[in-house]
Protein backbone atom coordinates (compact mmCIF):
# COMPACT_ATOMS: atom_id res chain seq x y z
CA UNK A 1 0.00 0.00 0.00
CA UNK A 2 1.33 3.79 -0.45
CA UNK A 3 0.26 6.99 1.26
CA UNK A 4 0.88 8.96 -1.90
CA UNK A 5 0.64 8.64 -5.65
CA UNK A 6 1.48 10.72 -7.95
CA UNK A 7 0.17 11.44 -11.84
CA UNK A 8 1.92 13.87 -13.72
CA UNK A 9 0.56 14.98 -17.04
CA UNK A 10 -0.01 11.36 -17.72
CA UNK A 11 -3.53 10.29 -17.55
CA UNK A 12 -4.98 11.63 -20.74
CA UNK A 13 -3.05 8.23 -22.19
CA UNK A 14 -4.19 5.83 -19.83
CA UNK A 15 -8.08 4.78 -19.24
CA UNK A 16 -9.15 7.00 -16.50
CA UNK A 17 -11.62 4.90 -14.81
CA UNK A 18 -9.66 1.69 -14.68
CA UNK A 19 -6.13 3.66 -13.49
CA UNK A 20 -8.24 5.25 -10.45
CA UNK A 21 -10.17 2.06 -9.35
CA UNK A 22 -6.47 0.50 -9.12
CA UNK A 23 -4.61 4.08 -7.37
CA UNK A 24 -7.65 3.52 -4.99
CA UNK A 25 -6.88 -0.60 -4.51
CA UNK A 26 -3.28 0.60 -4.02
CA UNK A 27 -3.62 3.44 -1.71
CA UNK A 28 -4.04 3.26 1.99
CA UNK A 29 -7.31 4.59 3.27
CA UNK A 30 -6.81 8.42 3.82
CA UNK A 31 -3.90 8.26 1.14
CA UNK A 32 -3.46 10.77 -0.84
CA UNK A 33 -3.65 11.14 -5.05
CA UNK A 34 -2.18 14.61 -6.43
CA UNK A 35 -3.34 14.74 -10.57
CA UNK A 36 -1.56 17.04 -12.58
CA UNK A 37 -3.20 17.44 -15.90
CA UNK A 38 -3.93 18.93 -19.04
CA UNK A 39 -7.19 20.37 -19.08
CA UNK A 40 -10.23 21.93 -20.90
CA UNK A 41 -11.04 24.48 -18.69
CA UNK A 42 -9.56 27.63 -20.53
CA UNK A 43 -11.56 29.53 -22.44
CA UNK A 44 -9.21 29.90 -25.47
CA UNK A 45 -9.81 25.87 -25.41
CA UNK A 46 -13.57 26.00 -25.31
CA UNK A 47 -13.50 28.62 -27.92
CA UNK A 48 -11.31 26.25 -30.22
CA UNK A 49 -13.33 23.39 -29.60
CA UNK A 50 -16.69 25.09 -30.64
CA UNK A 51 -14.77 26.22 -34.01
CA UNK A 52 -13.55 22.40 -34.64
CA UNK A 53 -10.58 22.50 -33.72
CA UNK A 54 -9.08 19.93 -31.70
CA UNK A 55 -7.15 20.46 -28.77
CA UNK A 56 -5.05 17.59 -26.79
CA UNK A 57 -5.83 18.23 -23.54
CA UNK A 58 -7.96 15.72 -22.73
CA UNK A 59 -8.48 11.64 -22.36
CA UNK A 60 -9.10 9.47 -25.43
CA UNK A 61 -9.78 12.69 -27.52
CA UNK A 62 -12.03 14.03 -24.87
CA UNK A 63 -11.22 16.97 -23.87
CA UNK A 64 -11.35 17.08 -20.22
CA UNK A 65 -12.51 19.42 -17.55
CA UNK A 66 -12.37 19.66 -14.04
CA UNK A 67 -15.58 19.17 -12.85
CA UNK A 68 -16.26 15.84 -14.52
CA UNK A 69 -12.65 14.85 -13.56
CA UNK A 70 -14.04 15.62 -9.88
CA UNK A 71 -17.36 13.54 -10.63
CA UNK A 72 -15.65 10.84 -11.34
CA UNK A 73 -13.22 10.94 -8.22
CA UNK A 74 -16.26 11.00 -6.49
CA UNK A 75 -17.52 7.88 -7.71
CA UNK A 76 -14.90 6.11 -7.37
CA UNK A 77 -14.36 7.04 -3.66
CA UNK A 78 -11.93 10.23 -3.40
CA UNK A 79 -12.43 13.15 -2.02
CA UNK A 80 -10.99 16.47 -3.65
CA UNK A 81 -8.85 18.27 -0.92
CA UNK A 82 -7.07 21.08 -3.22
CA UNK A 83 -8.14 22.30 -6.64
CA UNK A 84 -5.11 24.74 -8.32
CA UNK A 85 -4.89 25.77 -11.31
CA UNK A 86 -1.66 26.25 -12.09
CA UNK A 87 -1.51 28.09 -15.79
CA UNK A 88 -4.37 28.94 -18.63
CA UNK A 89 -1.47 28.76 -21.39
CA UNK A 90 0.23 25.90 -23.05
CA UNK A 91 3.81 25.27 -20.71
CA UNK A 92 5.24 24.61 -24.27
CA UNK A 93 4.37 28.27 -25.22
CA UNK A 94 7.22 29.41 -22.97
CA UNK A 95 10.00 27.70 -24.77
CA UNK A 96 9.53 29.60 -27.82
CA UNK A 97 8.83 33.62 -26.59
CA UNK A 98 11.89 35.35 -25.95
CA UNK A 99 12.52 35.79 -22.08
CA UNK A 100 11.24 39.48 -22.72
CA UNK A 101 7.62 38.33 -23.00
CA UNK A 102 7.44 35.59 -20.62
CA UNK A 103 7.09 38.01 -18.14
CA UNK A 104 3.90 39.70 -19.63
CA UNK A 105 3.04 36.49 -19.90
CA UNK A 106 3.22 35.45 -16.72
CA UNK A 107 1.34 38.69 -15.73
CA UNK A 108 -1.69 37.90 -18.13
CA UNK A 109 -1.52 34.40 -17.23
CA UNK A 110 -4.42 34.32 -14.89
CA UNK A 111 -6.05 30.44 -14.63
CA UNK A 112 -8.95 31.46 -11.75
CA UNK A 113 -9.80 34.26 -14.84
CA UNK A 114 -9.23 32.59 -17.89
CA UNK A 115 -9.75 29.28 -16.96
CA UNK A 116 -7.30 26.62 -16.15
CA UNK A 117 -4.68 24.72 -19.10
CA UNK A 118 -3.32 22.96 -16.33
CA UNK A 119 -4.77 21.75 -13.41
CA UNK A 120 -3.55 20.29 -10.28
CA UNK A 121 -6.35 18.26 -7.45
CA UNK A 122 -5.13 16.45 -4.42
CA UNK A 123 -7.13 13.97 -3.45
CA UNK A 124 -7.80 11.56 -0.42
CA UNK A 125 -9.19 7.84 -0.54
CA UNK A 126 -11.40 6.85 1.02
CA UNK A 127 -12.76 3.45 2.00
Amino acid sequence: CFDFIITSRAIKFMNLSLLLYEVKRVLRNFGRLIIVYDCGDALWVRALERLGVPVDVGTKDKTQRTKELLAILRFIGFRAIEIIGITSVPLSLFNHLPRSFIKLIEVLDKPRIFGARIVCIVAEARR
